[in-house]
């Protein structure tokens, strides 16, 4: 398990998202991988990508902490 932690405004939730594929429209990865498992998964298309999504990464959201 890893954990990304900062505070507000630092970039956490733009890192997690990148890191796993979403990009905002009209924005590209211009370089760089994300290596799981010895894939790459920003090589991968769509599906596969999908099915990596939620069963071995995920970005969990968190507004407070308790």
């Amino acid at each position: 398990v890893v954990a990304l932690i900062g505070g507000s405004g630092e970039g956490k939730t733009t890192l997690s998202l990148a890191l796993l594929g979403y990009l905002r429209p009209g924005t590209r990865m211009a370089e760089g991988r994300v290596t799981l498992n010895g894939r790459n998964i920003l090589s991968l298309n769509f599906n596969d990508r999908r099915t990596v999504r939620g069963r071995q990464v995920a970005y969990v959201a968190k507004s407070q902490i308790i």
